[in-house]
């Protein structure tokens, strides 16, 4: 039986509620950097991850994109757009090859009918990403760059890294505009935490990537 993580949909659920909600759909696999949902789009499938990753961006008047966040394989995603129907809030991506089960709007609605259990998952999972996004907003009134990008790094690592004998890898590729982005600072000062933050022998950076050496002075930082 596979393990999901507790922080998403399936993860939260008993084993009876996913093999249903593993059922509802079709099950479709895209390719890195396919775009599942397009912003302002009035389509309103709701996508259950089952491999990979996806991210969720906005883009402004003048096309400028900003990183909201990450979902994983156990997550759903467009499950508003589905629920409440279009527009469609943000851009949907895929982060690497994933699969997915595409529901339709009323299979989803549907099965939140008959099963509250089901309903009242994704109710915690809505309400954990508004949490998610409220600490965000205290980040940026409430902490310096420094500890925001530190706390950006930590978050990223715990939920989708990896240890590797010496280091800890993100687990995602992250451009230092999204990470600028999700930490809610000028691209300008993230570059200069990040130097800071490997002159203090705190991290590495290589090319694409970033390599976590010493986490828990990171997480001391980010004032976590």
């Amino acid at each position: 039986m596979r393990e999901w993580p507790e922080s998403t949909l399936l993860g939260g659920l008993n084993e009876a509620e996913r093999s249903m909600i593993l059922t509802v759909g079709t099950e479709v696999p895209y390719r890195d950097g396919k775009r599942l949902i397009t912003q302002g789009s009035d389509d309103d499938h709701a996508y259950l991850m089952l491999r990979g990753m996806v991210k969720v961006a906005v883009r402004d008047h003048n096309g400028r994109s900003a990183l909201l966040g990450i979902r994983l394989a156990g997550d759903l995603v467009g499950e508003m757009g589905a629920l409440d129907g279009p527009p469609r809030s943000a851009d949907v991506t895929a982060s690497g090859d994933i699969l997915v089960r595409v529901i339709r709007a009323p299979d989803l609605r549907e099965l939140s009918r008959r099963k509250p259990d089901i309903a009242l998952g994704i109710t915690r999972m809505i309400a954990g990403r508004l949490r998610w996004a409220n600490q965000r907003r205290l980040d940026f009134t409430a902490r310096d760059p420094r500890a925001r990008v530190a706390r950006i790094l930590y978050e990223v690592v715990r939920a989708y890294g990896s240890f590797r004998r010496t280091h800890w890898e993100l687990g995602v590729e992250l451009t230092q505009s999204e990470i600028a982005s999700l930490a809610a600072t000028a691209l300008r000062t993230m570059e200069k935490e990040l130097r800071r933050l490997q002159d203090e022998g705190v991290l590495v950076r290589r090319y694409r990537d970033i390599h976590v050496v010493d986490l828990d002075l990171l997480k001391q930082i980010a004032e976590v």
